[in-house]
């Protein structure tokens, strides 16, 4: 069996980069979406700051588009990845409690439960 550990890493950077991209084409690392009405919401990056551009024109080339970076972000961090995120919450929840660290005073780059504490935190966070 090939060793798991390079490719997670290797995510990891890659998931770190897409996120430092969009977060620099952006202008900012924290995004709100803005429920108008059932069915529609804008995405914006501050307030004024949309992430979804143009769209108000007739004909071919007038779509709503976002920037490179932000896109790759979006593609990227898509249901698949919030699965497979929160199935990685559940695991590292699970060993810490196995292991009887349940009280965690870690940065969140020391251990797997300060890293999934802060995601944990981050998505309680009313982004609307």
């Amino acid at each position: 069996m090939t060793d798991p550990i390079p490719t997670v890493r290797a995510a990891a950077a890659r998931l770190r980069a897409l996120a430092g991209a969009a977060a620099e084409a952006s202008g900012t690392d924290t995004w709100t979406a803005s429920h108008r009405h059932a069915g529609a919401a804008d995405l914006t990056a501050g307030p004024g700051r949309r992430l979804l551009h143009g769209g108000g024109g007739r004909g071919a080339g007038h779509y709503p588009f976002v920037l490179p970076a932000v896109a790759d972000y979006v593609a990227a961090m898509g249901p698949a990845a919030g699965i497979a995120l929160a199935a990685l919450l559940e695991r590292t929840a699970s060993e810490a409690d196995e292991d009887g660290h349940e009280q965690c005073g870690c940065a969140p780059d020391a251990c797997s439960l300060a890293a999934a504490a802060a995601l944990a935190r981050h998505l309680e966070t009313d982004h609307a």
